[in-house]
């Protein structure tokens, strides 16, 4: 399940995404996709959820996964990282814009990943 903390920004990321094009709207849907569901397989179907916010990268987002304590049913942190942003071709050696490291190759498509 996600969370969104920041519904405008995620509104705003979206609407992004999709002037840039029906495979950068994908992708960022499917990360997004990921990130709601991640570990549905080994924790059960509602027992993770996944706050995600505004991060200060552009086109990026901020996350927080949690995971339902069997013993109490509390929710606690299991982990966290960003959804980051890379648009064409950037190079991603942690300076401005993204502020990420990537050993990739710089491409020519936006593309959202998860780092954590």
């Amino acid at each position: 399940m996600l969370v969104i903390q920041n519904k405008e920004y995620m509104e705003d990321v979206l609407s992004f995404a999709k002037d840039a094009g029906a495979k950068a709207s994908k992708n960022l849907e499917d990360k997004l996709t990921y990130l709601g569901t991640y570990a549905y397989g080994n924790k059960g179907e509602g027992n993770t959820r996944c706050h995600i916010g505004q991060d200060f990268a552009a086109n990026s987002f901020a996350f927080c996964v949690e995971a339902k304590d069997t013993d109490t049913g509390e929710w606690v942190r299991w982990f966290n990282g960003g959804l980051i942003h890379a648009g064409p071709c950037e190079a991603l050696d942690g300076s401005a814009p993204k502020f990420t490291v990537s050993l990739s190759k710089p491409t020519n498509e936006h593309t959202w990943s998860v780092h954590t």
